[in-house]
């Protein structure tokens, strides 16, 4: 029984996730907010994706600050940053045009993580 409500839970989470992404790709970061406070308001706990969604829905508007703000909040929980959380990172300092940003994100990434082409 544990592990089907913990499945459905999990199902649960992808299903706001999803959503979330799809309010990013449209560029309504506020809605894609909303559905992760719903998320969390349900008691479901919040894992890398679904902050890697809403930093990467930032980087597309080049919000810098709030893409920054979702991976330290990931940091924050508990979570270590995986590659694509670094290249949404390193992205988001390049659209805002912080290069040094970018570059710092590059170096850290280097230092624990295998840069890939997009890197």
């Amino acid at each position: 029984l544990d592990k089907i409500l913990q499945g459905s839970e999990q199902m649960e989470l992808i299903h706001f996730s999803m959503m979330a992404d799809a309010c990013g790709k449209a560029g309504d970061l506020e809605k894609a907010e909303q559905w992760v406070a719903d998320a969390e308001a349900s008691g479901l706990r919040l894992n890398l994706h679904v902050y890697n969604t809403l930093a990467a829905a930032a980087a597309r508007l080049g919000d810098f600050r709030r893409c920054s703000k979702y991976l330290s909040d990931a940091t924050d929980a508990g979570l270590a940053w995986d590659l694509l959380s670094y290249n949404t990172a390193i992205d988001a300092a390049a659209k805002a045009g912080n290069f040094a940003a970018a570059e710092r994100w590059f170096e850290r990434l280097v230092e624990g993580e295998t840069p890939d082409l997009t890197s």
